[in-house]
């Protein structure tokens, strides 16, 4: 599981992002919410290349996270499936709301 964000460097919003020490660990599900333009569908988006450990769109990114079997960095693959529900997701899997959903 997923405990922490350390840093993020070169993704979006998330130019040099570095976790505040009162920034608490995630729980067994989390929900991120905040304004548009803070970073959520950035963050989740590199949350779902996690499995492959590099974002194709990025390839200059940095990032460390921790999670219960140790820390995370960016060209290491994460071996445990991180489920995220975006807009990404939404368009992949049940498509625009016009019309017939897949």
């Amino acid at each position: 599981m997923l405990t922490a964000v350390k840093r993020i460097k070169g993704l979006g919003v998330f130019g040099d992002f570095a976790a505040p020490d009162a920034l608490p660990p995630f729980a067994r599900y989390n929900i991120i919410y905040g304004e548009n333009g803070s970073g959520k569908t950035t963050l989740s988006r590199l949350f779902a290349v996690l499995g492959t450990g590099a974002h194709p769109e990025f390839p200059g990114l940095e990032y460390a996270l921790d999670s219960q079997s140790g820390p995370l960095t960016h060209g290491q693959a994460y071996a445990r499936k991180v489920r995220v529900f975006n807009a990404d997701y939404v368009e992949a899997n049940i498509g625009q709301f016009q019309g017939p959903l897949r």
